[in-house]
């Protein structure tokens, strides 16, 4: 089940939907994830397309996500993303 509060239109997300997708992905530190709400926030990452464009390890590291353990988090949790908004129909 998903933690995003409006799954659907992905260009309608704010900025706290993908702070909300930051918080919630596994298996890194407290202290990551709110390193990556910092970057998210500074960089103004405000909706899922944004966040798609991530899922690439050498944009990861220029936003200044140093860290391959993390930098596979969220890419990992950006397909399980992308299979969750696959699964909506878009008008």
């Amino acid at each position: 089940h998903s933690h995003f509060h409006s799954v659907g239109r992905t260009d309608q997300w704010s900025i706290e939907d993908v702070l909300n997708f930051v918080r919630n992905v596994k298996g890194i530190s407290k202290q990551s994830i709110d390193q990556l709400s910092q970057i998210f926030t500074d960089e103004e990452i405000s909706d899922a397309r944004q966040l798609q464009m991530l899922n690439d390890d050498a944009m990861l590291e220029k936003l200044g996500i140093t860290k391959m353990g993390v930098r596979v988090a969220v890419r990992k949790a950006i397909q399980t993303c992308k299979i969750i908004l696959s699964k909506i129909k878009f008008d």
